[in-house]
């Protein structure tokens, strides 16, 4: 996980860095020349005023590279099949891309889950992905569950 602390909401995200020579980390080589920020909001405490039973889910939220369409679509069917896995553990609830297909939202059983799949999604790895946010998602009424 990125960040850790206290309460039931917290932002993080990840951002493509243009790293060159030595100032390119292990890390960042992983992961394409991407490296993960620190986390760029605080933990807030759930208002006490809220009543009932809370589950915290994850949300995943990609914005992609302009102009990496091509790349999207030769990526698809291992992104698609690694989604399909995450799915069928009952890890990844809900997802899908936006129209036009410049973002994607994915909803996962907690934010660890989304940011353990983000970390391995092909779509991350082959770097048609600008910015990664998960977040977590305190829910307390619906029917999904």
């Amino acid at each position: 996980a990125l960040c850790r602390g206290v309460g039931s909401l917290a932002l993080r995200r990840w951002t493509a860095l243009k790293l060159v020579g030595p100032a390119l980390t292990s890390t960042a080589a992983a992961l394409g020349g991407r490296r993960r920020n620190v986390c760029i909001g605080t933990k807030i405490k759930r208002p006490e005023t809220l009543e009932g039973p809370e589950k915290p889910l994850g949300l995943l939220s990609y914005r992609f590279v302009e102009g990496s369409a091509s790349v999207r679509e030769a990526m698809r069917q291992a992104h698609i099949d690694y989604t399909r896995a995450w799915a069928a553990r009952g890890e990844l609830l809900l997802g899908g891309c936006f129209e036009p297909a410049d973002e994607a939202l994915l909803l996962f059983s907690s934010e660890d889950t989304a940011d353990r799949f983000a970390e391995g999604d092909p779509y991350v790895k082959s770097g048609v992905v600008a910015d990664v946010s998960v977040r977590e998602w305190p829910v307390v009424v619906g029917t999904l569950f």
